[in-house]
């Protein structure tokens, strides 16, 4: 029988990854572009804390978290310190790791809308030390009456504990079907948010001094906070099943002008992990809605994992964007059965045959570990931890054939 109290509903609406602009991060970005130890470094750091916290979600389930009644507790910087909170601590590679889940309601909340209005912001934190290192950002739309006062702390505890239990359930699914030997990370990906969408959803009364409303999250609503977690979850996943050779990429946008960044050519790959949209955004203060107290200026990032488990070939990607300098951004990197890796960064125009123009053109002239290119106001520079060879993962330290590269494009006059 339908519910005759009033309906709210909730879905969540587009995501982003990124990372706080503060010096501290760029001190680690300026690290990064060092190559060699510095950049396996940088993301050692960082995967470390994701893995150790999967673990701990994985393990401990519903024990692992901690809630606060507010952020200024955990004494955070990416929190809104006024506001609740839920959190699980790991070890991490110098210091304490942690996740932290925060929704921050916005004035949409306590407004009649009869079409889906952005009410609030979700954010999934990874933390290590003082540095947050990953930020992941959902916007939560609402659809329905106005949420009365009473039943706003309620409501708004609501979402964030199905962002907490979303989490839950795709960390502990995914990490548990990889450790068990499954080898498809698109499936153990899809199956594992399917169900952590079902156990997340909420379809059931806040009750609050006396005041009663219908709150509905459903699955399908729901299932966009996987647009959120996706990345970590199945790097971590990949590099479980990784039986040859990974890749791993991360590109920050440090400049005012916004990437649509893609793959255009791939060479022997057999597995991947690649981010919902090809946007990465300008650097800057996220959009917050009515009543949402911003977040501070983000650099974004786009992450891409890919895998070849075929002994007798090498791996390899292109990978292209629009930009003001030189008609277009150009990356590509080479990793052969042997001889060194190659790489390469430029701008250059986005037209034609990606295979031609970049792929051909630009494989087997830098073998180096960093490489650099200027382009009117720009700079980008690529960087990777070793050249050939075996190397520690940056999650376990097991050898094996683990690349990492960083892609960072900066402006030449940025403060």
């Amino acid at each position: 029988m339908a519910s005759s109290l009033p309906s709210v509903q909730f879905q969540t609406a587009k995501s982003f990854n990124g990372v706080p602009n503060t010096s501290n991060m760029q001190n680690m970005l300026s690290s990064a572009k060092s190559g060699g130890q510095t950049t396996f470094n940088f993301f050692a750091q960082q995967m470390a804390v994701a893995n150790q916290v999967a673990q701990v979600i994985a393990q401990r389930g519903d024990a692992a978290w901690e809630e606060v009644e507010q952020a200024s507790d955990l004494g955070f910087d990416c929190l809104d310190p006024n506001l609740p909170a839920v959190v699980v601590r790991a070890g991490g590679f110098e210091g304490s790791g942690a996740l932290v889940v925060q929704f921050r309601p916005g004035s949409a909340m306590q407004e009649d809308t009869e079409n889906y209005t952005v009410a609030g912001v979700a954010t999934v934190n990874l933390v290590t030390g003082s540095t947050t290192f990953d930020t992941v950002v959902s916007y939560v739309e609402k659809l329905g009456p106005a949420v009365p006062v009473a039943a706003l702390a309620p409501a708004a505890m609501a979402i964030l504990k199905s962002f907490k239990t979303f989490v839950q359930s795709y960390f502990t699914q995914a990490y548990t079907a990889a450790e068990g030997g499954a080898t498809d990370a698109t499936t153990i990906a899809t199956e594992s948010a399917d169900t952590a969408a079902e156990e997340a959803a909420i379809d059931g009364e806040i009750i609050a001094d006396e005041v009663a409303i219908d709150l509905v999250f459903s699955p399908l609503a729901v299932a966009g906070i996987a647009i959120a977690i996706v990345s970590t979850v199945l790097l971590i996943v990949l590099f479980f099943i990784a039986k040859t050779m990974t890749l791993m990429l991360r590109v920050y946008n440090m400049t005012s002008v916004p990437l649509q960044l893609q793959i255009c050519y791939e060479h022997d790959v057999e597995e991947k992990t690649v981010p919902s949209s090809p946007d990465i955004p300008a650097i800057g203060v996220p959009p917050a809605p009515p009543g949402v107290t911003p977040l501070g200026s983000t650099m974004y990032m786009a992450n891409y994992t890919l895998l070849n488990n075929n002994v007798t070939e090498g791996i390899g990607v292109a990978l292209q964007s629009p930009f003001p300098a030189g008609g277009g951004l150009a990356i590509m990197i080479d990793i052969p059965t042997s001889g060194d890796n190659s790489i390469y960064v430029g701008f250059q125009g986005c037209t034609g045959d990606c295979e031609k123009n970049i792929w051909d053109q630009w494989k087997n002239k830098y073998y180096q570990l960093v490489q650099s290119s200027t382009g009117e106001s720009y700079t980008a520079t690529i960087a990777t931890n070793v050249l050939r060879g075996k190397t520690p993962s940056p999650i376990t330290g097991d050898n094996g054939y683990y690349y990492e590269f960083a892609v960072i494009i900066e402006e030449q006059n940025a403060t």
